[in-house]
């Protein structure tokens, strides 16, 4: 029978292995998650915007609820441009998906 401290060290060494080896694959879908992720951020919030003041009365948009936009879309354009190269060339890839 395996002891706790054995299994626990053989399940580290495996997940290491599987970030090290698969680092550029889980690079690539996170930043695909966060092109579809700020997209449709960017696509409620629009929509939210247009009917938020229909909804309520005296409804005024904040400086909080217009940054929130254009960061969006900020993060968008980052994501899609890293994608877009080789994801070796960029080894800040992960920044933007920490960011949002």
């Amino acid at each position: 029978m395996v002891s706790l401290k054995q299994y626990v060290k053989n399940d580290v060494e495996k997940k290491r292995q599987y970030f090290q080896s698969a680092s550029p694959e889980i690079t690539q879908q996170n930043l695909r998650l966060l092109q579809l992720a700020s997209l449709s951020t960017v696509g409620f919030l629009l929509l939210f915007f247009l009917l938020t003041p229909l909804i309520i009365p005296g409804w005024k948009m904040t400086p909080q609820h217009f940054w929130f936009l254009p960061s969006s879309l900020v993060l968008f354009f980052i994501s899609s441009f890293i994608s877009e190269a080789e994801a070796g060339e960029f080894p800040f890839c992960n920044f933007p998906v920490h960011c949002f």
